[in-house]
């Protein structure tokens, strides 16, 4: 762009950003030498460097672009020219504040840039920001694990962190200072759906180029995956346990294989959402993992919420201290002084946002045939049909939704009952102009991912969905969270209210709002105690 704006400058003016020394040389040469003599490419080749540390010169350049070239100049500084009472002066006083924009307003080669930098004061201290950091309290935590793995008598350990507080981000830290320790053999990572296998999956390759020492592959084998695992010695292993128990069901020779392939070179396993560890479908996969590791392999679960159920009944209790077992009662979580919970702490620091929990409150009369102890019951598919197609319940949803739209900016998630329920939303909003999507487990992935693209982009303001985004899905935008699925499961409460507490320090919000459709439906008391519930099971 600079030769561009030089083309403006008459002769004259190009004379007189030469010093003495070259004014004298031009003025030696014949009438007939400077009729073809490139006086504006002279002072591009040779003096470029000298006009953009030179304020005075940088300004007669400025006083001499065009309209166009103008706009063009304050676009590159993200300044909207329409929104300057005189543009001219706008650029001017930037420049007079920060010679350095010079090169970016003009969009001048890199070489000039690094001129300024070089030439700048030397600056006697500078913090350098990671490009993949921890907070302090992850670095705790994985500091806490690593000690844990090296003691070499323990080989199991539960991280227990609330949703949203970077439960994968500071095990991917742990899963690269071990691979680099350990570059020879294999880290197995194990999740339930898709989404929470590809997020993984996008995490480790993103950490790895930060934190990595040495090109390390990483292997996908969930969903249609059609990986051979023949030769797998070293990595990043991603497998989806829904693909895995279905080798189990189905083809049990093939998963012995795999068992059989990597238990040379496994040496640590990460089991995510691990409150499902010991669920009937699940155990025998990690523990086949585990019995077939010739390294013995560290087992490492990740959970906001340690435990199979929340509840005063000590019959279902033996299910919390079962999982507790299975981990050797080892849980390494948050430690902050001063606060009564991780989550007061976070909330305060902006790491979560601060969430205000309301209930929808509606006319059930159409409920009246259920009895209250129905409606703990979350496979009640009669039940969730019936909820589904209440309209006083329905009309109290869009309504909440509606009123939170008059804010220019929120975003919304809503939970809702079945798909159905999802796709009749949907129909109502857009009904009403707003612009929204709604999926589940059976919308293709393309469509999908687009959506989950546009309500990251803003471009869709309400995303509806059934039973794909309570986990592996981080939209930090969100700041409306509508529950309209009824739970009795802490776990999965937990995991839908947390789709809208990421906090300030995370890219999202200072607060946000949850609403619960009241549907008489047990809950527990609050996150803070659902937090502390299962501790007195585990060891820190």
């Amino acid at each position: 762009m600079l030769r561009e704006v030089l083309s403006n400058f008459s002769v004259s003016d190009c004379f007189e950003l030469l010093n003495t020394r070259q004014q004298e040389q031009y003025n030696a040469l014949t009438s007939e030498q400077r009729e073809t003599f490139d006086l504006t490419n002279v002072v591009y080749q040779n003096l470029s460097v000298m006009l953009i540390s030179d304020r005075n010169n940088c300004l007669k350049i400025v006083r001499r672009l065009k309209p166009a070239q103008l706009k063009a100049a304050l676009e590159n500084l993200s300044i909207d020219i329409d929104m300057c009472r005189n543009p001219y002066e706008t650029l001017e006083e930037i420049l007079e504040e920060d010679i350095s924009l010079f090169v970016k307003a003009l969009n001048i080669v890199d070489d000039y840039s690094s001129y300024l930098a070089s030439s700048a004061s030397i600056k006697s201290t500078v913090q350098v920001v990671p490009d993949y950091p921890l907070y302090d309290y992850q670095i705790d935590c994985s500091h806490r694990i690593r000690k844990l793995m090296l003691d070499g008598s323990i080989h199991r350990a539960m991280l227990h962190l609330p949703t949203g507080a970077g439960k994968t981000r500071t095990s991917m830290n742990i899963v690269c200072d071990f691979l680099r320790e350990n570059p020879e053999v294999l880290v197995v990572w194990l999740a339930d759906t898709k989404e929470l296998c590809e997020q993984a999956l996008y995490e480790f390759r993103k950490a790895w180029k930060v934190l990595g020492n040495q090109t390390m592959p990483s292997y996908a084998y969930y969903g249609e995956s059609a990986l051979s695992i023949s030769g797998l010695s070293k990595g990043f292993f991603v497998a989806g346990l829904q693909k895995l128990n279905s080798l189990n069901k189905n083809e049990r020779e093939i998963l012995q294989v795999l068992f059989h392939q990597l238990k040379k070179h496994t040496a640590l396993i990460v089991f995510d959402e691990a409150h499902k560890a010991i669920a009937p479908t699940y155990k025998s996969i990690v523990e086949g993992f585990i019995d077939n590791s010739l390294r013995n392999a560290f087992l490492l679960g990740l959970s906001a919420t340690p435990g199979r159920v929340m509840t005063d009944d000590k019959s279902l209790q033996d299910e919390n201290k079962k999982l507790s077992g299975f981990f050797g009662n080892n849980k390494i979580s948050m430690r902050v002084k001063g606060y009564s919970s991780p989550i007061e702490y976070l909330v305060e620091k902006q790491y979560l946002a601060k969430a205000n929990f309301q209930r929808l409150d509606y006319d059930d009369v159409e409920l009246s045939t259920f009895a209250v102890e129905e409606r703990h019951c979350e496979g009640n598919s009669e039940l969730l049909k019936a909820l589904s197609s209440n309209n006083n319940r329905n009309l109290k949803i869009i309504n909440t939704i509606l009123d939170e739209l008059e804010s220019e900016h929120t975003q919304i998630i809503v939970f809702a009952c079945t798909v159905e329920h999802a796709e009749e939303l949907m129909m109502i909003l857009a009904g009403c102009g707003i612009s929204c999507r709604n999926i589940d487990g059976n919308t293709p992935s393309i469509l999908r991912s687009a959506a989950i693209a546009d309500y990251r982009n803003r471009k869709v303001r309400v995303l509806i969905n059934y039973g794909v985004l309570t986990a592996g899905f981080d939209a930090p935008c969100t700041d409306v969270a509508i529950i309209a699925r009824p739970t009795a499961s802490l776990v999965q409460y937990s995991q839908m209210a947390g789709r809208a507490m990421r906090g300030k320090q995370s890219g999202g919000n200072i607060s946000c709002r949850v609403y619960t459709v009241n549907d008489n439906i047990p809950e527990f008391r609050s996150v803070c105690h659902a937090f502390a519930h299962w501790d007195t099971m585990w060891s820190e």
